[in-house]
């Protein structure tokens, strides 16, 4: 299934909010080691 089915179903729908919210936290995990990452180069270039 992709993202976007994801979307199109209402989350109302039973389970689908749960996956929603799995999609959700795995993106953010994922923008938080990308930032992570960024600021630690950007601290190493700093010195």
């Amino acid at each position: 299934m992709s993202k976007v089915q994801i979307f199109l179903i209402p989350t109302w729908e039973g389970g689908m909010i749960l996956t929603w919210i799995r999609e959700l936290l795995t993106l953010v995990g994922h923008l938080a080691l990308v930032v992570g990452f960024y600021k630690s180069s950007k601290a190493e270039m700093a010195e």
